[in-house]
């Protein structure tokens, strides 16, 4: 089965700097890095996404998609298993980090996904972030052209759309679609 994790930082970063969250969600990308394993055949491309693409404005910013598509994955923390992980993380334009927080969505499918996925929910909690997990697979979906060589993806990928995130993350995690989660 597959399960939605939908993360934001919510009033995580009130008041920060652009540069002291660029610094933050820059490390907390690093130590998530450290807790999941990808399979050797993933490694090679665990830092290159698949898709890097914008997807709105949002008061006179770019809001991009920058997506890591069905990535083989063999363990989350202490949890060691086969699992399918598709990463779309969705924020800002910036010419520090190239991407600001805004939502970090992850598609994971497997036997005991819904552990991986409480994993990986738990290091979001921790780090200050709210998350939610959607149990149903997100059907609205956009096709984006992949920008890497990626043989086993083809030329184009269905991402979650935007908008339907977005509609989730209101719902369920207070999330504020005009408002930057730095100010």
């Amino acid at each position: 089965m597959k399960q939605t994790l939908i993360c934001s930082p919510g009033k995580k970063y009130n008041g920060a700097s652009e540069k002291e969250v660029a610094k933050d969600y820059f490390k907390l990308g690093k130590d998530y890095h450290k807790l999941i394993r990808f399979d050797e055949c993933c490694e090679k491309m665990r830092w290159v996404s698949d898709v890097d693409a914008p997807v709105a404005e949002i008061r006179g910013r770019t809001i991009a998609v920058r997506a890591y598509v069905r990535r083989d994955v063999v363990g989350v923390a202490d949890l060691n298993g086969s699992f399918t992980f598709s990463e779309y993380l969705f924020g800002p334009r910036s010419f520090l980090v190239g991407l600001l927080p805004d939502l970090d969505v992850f598609e994971i499918s497997g036997e005991n996904s819904n552990i991986a996925v409480q994993k990986i929910s738990d290091f979001y909690k921790a780090k200050g972030w709210n998350a939610h997990t959607q149990i149903d697979e997100l059907k609205r979906r956009k096709e984006f052209v992949v920008q890497n060589l990626r043989s086993d993806l083809g030329d184009r990928v269905l991402i979650p759309s935007y908008d339907s995130i977005k509609e989730i993350a209101i719902a369920n995690l207070g999330y504020e679609p005009n408002r930057w989660a730095f100010e």
